[in-house]
């Protein structure tokens, strides 16, 4: 497995457009794609990017409006359901998989990566990465074991280069107490991840932010607003492809010098 080469505090951001189990209210189509354009702004405002997660990116026009905004967010596929076991099986696995990857690339979205709520059967990670894929998403730690202290903050290598993130930090509690509670939760973990130089990641959920209005925005600003202040003390902020890119990055050596001399 490879070692993280961690260069400082990082936090990696992403926007949930669709979930399989959210347990709020729904809302008109409309009402999504304001709190979209609303989400945009704060992100610009910020000069923050953030990795934008669809069922079906090719035809998903909240992230084609994301995309057109700012060139350095991401677009990624969320796959529902639960692809661990063998029931489901390689070849349904990799019919979803390879029918919504292949959309997105003939729509010119390029995707890096997945979202699997509970995760990806071992037999799965070569597909995944011959198709470009080099990050996982998962709300469930992966059974991989890892002796480097990454596996604590919730990053762990696979294999053939692929990454898994987990113990993601999100928006779960609903109404203006429950936002307020949520941001100034987060905002402490920002603050211990600044402490032991570790990485957290932070997933927004643009259904829940339409059905909660401005209570929810000011919640997520309030993060977003946290994220950008602690940048003076070494916080790097940005999608999840461009925060595991960083902590894979080789580490700089200094070359050997030979103890013999020259003839």
């Amino acid at each position: 497995m490879s070692s993280l080469a961690v260069s400082g505090p990082s936090v990696s951001i992403s926007v949930d457009l669709e979930l399989e189990e959210r347990g709020v209210e729904t809302r008109p189509r409309e009402a999504l794609e304001s709190s979209v354009h609303e989400l945009i702004d704060l992100l610009g405002d910020a000069q923050l990017s953030a990795t934008w997660f669809a069922s079906e990116p090719a035809i998903s026009s909240s992230l084609h409006h994301a995309l057109r905004s700012d060139s350095a967010h991401k677009a990624a596929i969320s796959m529902d359901g639960d692809w661990r076991g063998h029931e489901n099986g390689r070849n349904r696995f990799a019919a979803e998989f390879l029918r919504r990857k292949k959309a997105a690339d003939l729509a010119g979205i390029e995707v890096r990566t997945l979202a699997a709520p509970h995760g990806v059967a071992q037999e799965n990670f070569d597909l995944l990465v011959r198709q470009g894929i080099s990050v996982i998403r998962s709300d469930s730690a992966s059974a991989t074991r890892h002796k480097d202290r990454a596996r604590l903050r919730g990053v762990v290598s696979l294999r053939y280069g692929l990454w898994q993130i987990s113990d993601v930090e999100s928006m779960s509690r609903g109404g203006w107490f429950g936002g307020y509670f949520a941001a100034k939760q987060i905002c402490r973990t920002i603050d211990g991840t600044i402490g032991d130089r570790s990485v957290i990641h932070f997933a927004i959920d643009a259904v829940r932010l339409s059905v909660e209005g401005r209570t929810g925005l000011r919640a997520v600003s309030k993060v977003l607003a946290h994220i950008v202040g602690r940048r003076r003390d070494g916080l790097q902020a940005g999608s999840i492809v461009d925060i595991v890119s960083r902590l894979a990055a080789p580490r700089k050596t200094r070359p050997a010098q030979s103890v013999l001399r020259a003839a």
